[in-house]
């Protein structure tokens, strides 16, 4: 039986010379977490974890006569139950299921401004439901083919109780959505996917391809052309589609010198879909739900991975380099034509050096 807990709690503060502008932020994390492992037989083996979560994010600025704050929270309760299995020798399979309870409070703002005071009008708290089983089998085929084969089922239930205010082109409120308490408001579900295999040239060198889907109900959404501290959690819901990854890997692998050292050279795309960001004219804009300023589009990245390694003796370590692209397109970002995401890292080189003395 484990049970493990975490408290975690950032302030940043800034105070202008006078007073007359200054921000504060505070946010931070608070986690618990109790497992129960349990050998059945020699054969099968299984994990049974509860995971509490709650994070917080709050934002408070003044300049001069206006005062903004904004809030924004995520709670979650997690169940899963994990098994390892291996029936016979040569297959190794692994197979459980999950239950997420999310609450999110994605986005509260209020402030005042010249003695006027303004909040936004859609800040209920947002329910939600996600399921998923999954199955994976590890198994040698023939002596030269190892296969990795899986498949995940996923479900994301958004529910009430919610209420939400309908704006028309011209910003003026003309009905309100009101749903009652575990009332299914919107259903999304899909099939993950994946496969590995490994086919072996000789006895020092092979080939290995990957493919997998993934589909993502729980959104971080950002601000693509500024650092402002706006970056906020949102679930899937009426508006919002869950995001779908779809990746593809292949490499190449050769060990020199009896397995002393090892190197390799891997490729991958991957392509998403219904990337989520703030739209341009998002900025200042706190009296509707945050979903409303929402543009969605599509991502892709791509990329070489080239590796070295020096795995036996006294001296030991390793040299890695990645060489990557990752874009983003909108069409009411940049014009509708494609732009480097933040997340875009050209260049990323990885050395490590390991030197035993006794």
């Amino acid at each position: 039986m484990y049970i493990s807990g975490y408290f975690g709690r950032d302030v940043f503060n800034f105070t202008a010379p006078g007073g007359a502008f200054g921000f504060n932020f505070p946010w931070g994390n608070r986690t618990i977490t109790a497992r129960w492992n349990h050998l059945y037989s020699g054969k099968l083996f299984g994990n049974a974890t509860f995971c509490y979560n709650d994070f917080e994010f709050t934002a408070n600025t003044n300049f001069q006569d206006i005062n903004f704050r904004i809030n924004s929270n995520v709670r979650e309760f997690t169940g899963k139950l994990d098994f390892d299995y291996s029936p016979i020798i040569g297959h190794f399979m692994q197979f459980g299921a999950q239950y997420n309870y999310h609450i999110f409070t994605p986005y509260r703002a209020s402030g005042n401004a010249g003695g006027v005071d303004f909040n936004n009008t859609n800040k209920e708290a947002k329910h939600a439901h996600e399921t998923a089983i999954y199955f994976s089998d590890d198994f040698d085929a023939t002596r030269w083919l190892k296969i990795n084969i899986g498949l995940r089922a996923s479900m994301f239930n958004f529910v009430g109780p919610f209420s939400k205010t309908v704006f028309d082109g011209r910003g003026a409120a003309v009905d309100t959505l009101n749903f009652k308490a575990n009332e299914n408001i919107k259903t999304y579900w899909g099939l993950e996917p994946r496969l590995s295999a490994r086919f072996k040239l000789g006895a020092s060198n092979s080939i290995k391809l990957g493919f997998s889907v993934n589909n993502q109900y729980v959104h971080l959404v950002s601000q693509s052309n500024t650092t402002l501290p706006i970056d906020l959690w949102v679930p899937s819901s009426l508006k919002v589609k869950p995001q779908i990854g779809i990746q593809y890997a292949l490499g190449y692998f050769h060990n020199f010198k009896d397995d002393m050292f090892e190197t390799s050279v891997e490729i991958y795309y991957k392509d998403m879909r219904n990337q989520i960001e703030y739209g341009e004219s998002a900025v200042g804009q706190i009296t509707v739900d945050v979903e409303d300023l929402f543009t969605f589009g599509r991502g892709y990245s791509t990329g070489a991975e080239f590796f070295v390694k020096k795995a036996l003796g006294k001296f030991t370590g390793w040299v890695g380099y990645t060489l990557a692209w990752t874009w983003r397109k909108f069409p009411e970002i940049n014009n509708g034509e494609t732009f480097l995401a933040r997340y875009d890292r050209r260049h990323d080189l990885s050395i490590v050096a390991m030197y035993e003395i006794s």
